[in-house]
């Protein structure tokens, strides 16, 4: 005779707590799917646009007096001479009739409270040049155009080379492909060229990168009428 070992029967308080754990547990889906039921079915909105801090910080001043290519500026430096072979260049005004294929357009300007930007100028250089680190293509002297600027907040926003132009619409190749500029009849454009010392004036204003001197700088940015 062959004995059959007794079946252990369960707990009798384990079938109510399986119960109310799968309770609980439908509970916390059908509050879960409620708050995502609830929640606006949109995209969070992007941070404020936060230009770059300038990696190569310029010293912008005030042209108070020239005379004989010696200038007193508003840091009061007085009757001081440029660098001998200091480089001039001058954000000349600029029209859409002087927007040419194969120039670099850049775009300058500021944050503004809604979560967009200003734009303050538009500076047109020579040639294609080559975009540094920052995105940027800067002058033989090193400028990129808004050095010289009053509000210091200016920076470079975008960019790119100009391939075609109708009217007053402008086709740019940008580092992340095509953008299209409009100008407006009082579009705020100008062209970085090469100048000379005597091309310095009383009420413009100048910048100069990696001194605070401006003897010892080895080029300068002149922004015509900038200090009044």
């Amino acid at each position: 005779m062959t004995a059959v070992p007794a079946r252990r029967s369960l707990p009798a308080w384990l079938a109510p707590a399986l119960l109310l754990a799968a309770i609980a547990l439908a509970f916390a889906a059908v509050i879960l799917l409620a708050r995502r039921a609830a929640a606006p079915d949109v995209p969070p909105e992007p941070p404020a646009l936060r230009p770059p801090a300038p990696a190569r910080p310029a010293t912008a001043l005030d042209v108070q007096q020239a005379a004989g290519g010696r200038l007193t500026l508003s840091d009061g430096t007085r009757d001081t001479p440029l660098a001998p072979g200091a480089r001039v260049e001058v954000l000349r005004p600029a029209t859409t009739a002087d927007v040419r294929p194969g120039d670099w357009l850049e775009v300058i300007g500021i944050p503004n409270e809604v979560r967009n930007f200003s734009i303050r100028s538009m500076v047109l250089l020579a040639g294609p040049g080559q975009p540094d680190a920052e995105g940027v293509v800067r002058s033989p002297g090193g400028f990129a155009g808004h050095e010289a600027a009053r509000d210091q907040t200016e920076r470079p926003l975008l960019g790119g080379v100009v391939e075609s132009v109708e009217g007053a619409r402008a086709v740019l190749r940008g580092p992340s492909g095509p953008i299209t500029v409009t100008f407006t009849p009082q579009a705020p454009l100008r062209r970085l060229v090469e100048a000379r010392a005597e091309d310095v004036h009383e009420g413009d204003r100048i910048a100069f990168v990696g001194t605070e001197r401006v003897g010892e700088a080895r080029a300068v940015l002149v922004l015509p009428g900038g200090a009044r």
